[in-house]
């Protein structure tokens, strides 16, 4: 039978780790909260822009192995930051000759002004992405890994002298990037001209116009 003390334990590691991979999962929706405050889209290809994202890094790094003279640790970060300037294309075509002809000025007073249309069409999206995905990469989880992912941070639990926490290092430092791009967002937002440029258009499409 299970001690308290060892329930505990279990507890406390298991909720640690959620938060971590809550904090990552509340990073992806960032995106996706502008995208709907912004332009009033519900964007159900969003994940699979991210696999995008995930599959160019896992390339360039593991994959064709184009960034090994950076060495273990800068090569797979700096696979992370190419990762967005091409994603960014990407997604900007597939919005230039796609999304725009159901978003904006476009739908405006139609019925639903375009929702539907816009539903319709990332879905649509998503399931492209989906199969194709499955179908060039496989359905074999991939990883790229770190030093850090193989490291986790102790901390002995006052109440029994063998027990402790283990933290992953490359969890834990996803997580702070999570809550710092948050806080960031949050300052954008609210406090900067752009911030109130982009509240503006999302408040009134028209007008802001």
């Amino acid at each position: 039978m299970t001690s308290l003390g060892t329930f505990i334990e279990i507890f406390l590691q298991a909720l640690v780790a959620g938060i971590l991979i809550g904090a990552i999962y509340g990073l992806m929706c960032v995106g996706l909260g502008i995208i709907f405050g912004v332009m009033r889209v519900i964007n159900f290809a969003q994940g699979e822009f991210l696999m995008l994202g995930m599959y160019f890094t896992f390339y360039l790094v593991v994959g064709f192995n184009l960034l090994s003279f950076l060495g273990p640790v800068v090569g797979p970060y700096s696979g992370a930051l190419l990762a967005g300037p091409a994603l960014f294309v990407a997604a900007y075509a597939l919005h230039r000759f796609l999304v725009a002809r159901v978003t904006g000025v476009n739908v405006a007073g139609t019925e639903g002004d375009g929702h539907y249309a816009q539903l319709i069409l990332t879905l649509g999206l998503a399931l492209i992405l989906q199969n194709g995905g499955l179908i060039l990469f496989g359905s074999t989880p991939q990883s790229v890994r770190t030093p850090l992912s193989s490291r986790a941070f102790e901390i002995p639990l006052l109440y029994d002298p063998n027990a402790a926490l283990f933290v992953n290092k490359a969890r834990l430092l996803a997580g702070l990037v999570s809550v710092a791009v948050a806080v960031a967002l949050y300052f954008l937002i609210n406090r900067s001209t752009l911030g109130k440029t982009l509240r503006a258009a999302a408040d009134n499409a028209a007008a802001a116009t």
